[in-house]
């Protein structure tokens, strides 16, 4: 299942907290700095990055039908928001939340006693929409907020030192998941 997402994350650090940070005080220059934004969290929270969504959006997956336990990628997963299917019908409806949990891992199964309805079978008869990121509250928050501002602080003075790279990697590494 390929994730869709839904609704776009907001930027982890807001222009005007990077601007403090840069000693900025005028909006000459906001475009540039947005831009430096983007691009340290797309490089860092992004596919090649430390695999985890820090901040807050909503993905959809699609599939045919219920597998006996679903994995929800691009976690950590907040919560369902809803789960819609087609029924043998071809009639959409949507499942209650006390027919599923959602487990630590990610993963999505019948609730006990429970089990998933049937579906029409067609391609994309399933659809689960979720909401993933790191709480405003958890530390890895700011780990990954100090990660951002640091390579947007190096690249907006325009210095490369030799251990940058590693220094980022560093203040990513307790994000990373293996």
């Amino acid at each position: 299942m390929i994730p869709i997402l839904i609704t776009p994350p907001e930027p982890l650090v807001d222009i005007d907290e990077m601007k403090e940070v840069l000693g900025v005080y005028d909006s000459d220059r906001d475009d540039f700095i947005a831009s430096l934004i983007t691009a340290a969290e797309s490089e860092f929270f992004g596919p090649d990055g430390v695999h985890v969504t820090v901040a807050y959006q909503v993905f959809e997956v699609r599939c045919a039908s219920f597998a006996a336990e679903i994995e929800l990628p691009q976690g950590p997963v907040i919560e369902v928001v809803e789960i819609t299917y087609q029924d043998g019908a071809g009639v959409t409806q949507t499942l209650a939340s006390s027919v599923y949990e959602l487990l630590s891992d990610d993963r999505l199964v019948p609730a006990a006693g429970q089990s998933w309805p049937s579906t029409s079978g067609r391609e994309e008869a399933v659809k689960i929409q979720y909401a993933v990121g790191l709480a405003d509250d958890d530390p890895r928050r700011e780990v990954a907020k100090n990660a951002v501002r640091t390579h947007v602080k190096l690249h907006f003075d325009m210095k490369d030192p030799p251990g940058y790279r590693e220094t980022i990697r560093n203040i990513l590494a307790p994000l990373r998941a293996y």
